[in-house]
């Protein structure tokens, strides 16, 4: 199993920097993860955030691809429902394109209220929204025109070039309820991002089957917050506070719209959501995530540290520490090696 680390580009007021210096420093960092082997760099979406939280993926992974060669890059979350499906095929096409067939697609229907408002979309249309959005990119992506009509999008003999280097570029459908796990099973994408709860695993494995798809192909992308140092102090005392700045916002969020998708999580004690230590003491926490995980396993891991790009000096330390100390004991283990493709 590959371990891959997310970006979010926050920048809380607390500790704000002028956002060209967080950028350039990102950039440098995601170099810096790709010449340690890192396997996989993501970037997330949201709107309308105090800490100006990253809003535009699809013009930032095509700076992550002309800086790199060899890391798989992609979104996770890209908001989908905020975006007309054909735009957001040609800039799929385009990044995918401009990093040589490096790119694939965590995709959301978000949740986020003022997000909606702010971009004149009704939010009870989201999972509508996905579904057909999701569908029109993997014909746009394809042979010939775009046909398609739906109940919010009708298009019909539309072409949309370039083609993209992958055929189709790999889809992970964010969420786990139920009708997203029938959306990923009638879609046919590449997988989850996010564990579903093992209750509804016979379900899921019995739409895929209905689909005629084999439950085994289905890979599973999941996410950790974590900050290591070989320090296990330092570790605690640098990451806290930014991890309680991002977490707080996560949880005033969900509060907000009180989604029961959210299985009640609020995020309100730190430790139970945010692993901060050395690199024996990250390992263990993580062989444990992923033991209660173990009915959705996956090829790759992301890993969030909430304070990359903040602190750039000790961004570059977490990223060696957690290339050097902890990814190589996933990667070599058997245990935690999946057949997925």
């Amino acid at each position: 199993m590959e371990i891959g680390i997310m970006w979010q580009l926050r920048n809380p007021p607390a500790f704000e920097r002028p956002p060209a210096d967080l950028y350039r420093d990102v950039l440098d960092e995601i170099v810096f993860a790709e010449e340690l082997g890192v396997e996989s760099a993501w970037v997330t979406e949201h709107h309308f955030c105090v800490d100006g939280y990253l809003p535009s993926v699809m013009p930032t992974l095509a700076a992550i691809a002309a800086r790199t060669s060899k890391i798989r890059i992609g979104p996770y979350v890209l908001l989908a429902p905020l975006y007309h499906p054909l735009r957001l095929a040609e800039d799929a096409a385009v990044v995918d394109i401009l990093s040589g067939g490096r790119l694939e697609m965590a995709i959301g229907s978000g949740y986020k209220a003022d997000e909606f408002v702010g971009m004149g979309v009704d939010r009870h249309t989201r999972g509508r929204r996905t579904d057909e959005i999701v569908a029109i990119m993997l014909q746009a992506w394809s042979d010939g025109s775009v046909n398609f009509n739906g109940s919010i999008f009708s298009i019909e003999g539309v072409e949309v070039t370039p083609k993209p280097v992958q055929r189709p570029i790999p889809i992970y459908l964010g969420g786990v309820s139920r009708p997203v796990l029938e959306r990923i099973a009638r879609l046919g994408v590449t997988g989850v991002a996010g564990p579903p709860n093992p209750q509804d695993m016979e379900y899921f494995h019995e739409k895929l089957r209905a689909y005629e798809r084999d439950p085994q192909t289905v890979d599973y992308l999941k996410f950790q917050f974590m900050w290591v140092d070989r320090d296990h102090e330092r570790a605690q005392r640098v990451a806290r506070p930014y991890a309680e700045w991002v977490l707080g916002q996560y949880r005033n969020w969900l509060i907000e719209v009180d989604e029961r998708n959210f299985k009640g999580t609020r995020y309100d004690v730190l430790e139970d959501h945010c692993i901060m230590g050395n690199p024996e003491y990250c390992i263990e926490q993580l062989e444990a995530r992923l033991a209660i995980d173990a009915h959705a396993p996956g090829r790759r891991f992301v890993i969030l540290p909430p304070l990359l790009g903040c602190d750039h000096f000790e961004s570059m330390r977490m990223i060696e520490t957690l290339a050097t100390e902890v990814n190589p004991h996933f990667r070599d283990d058997p245990i935690h090696n999946s057949t997925r493709p």
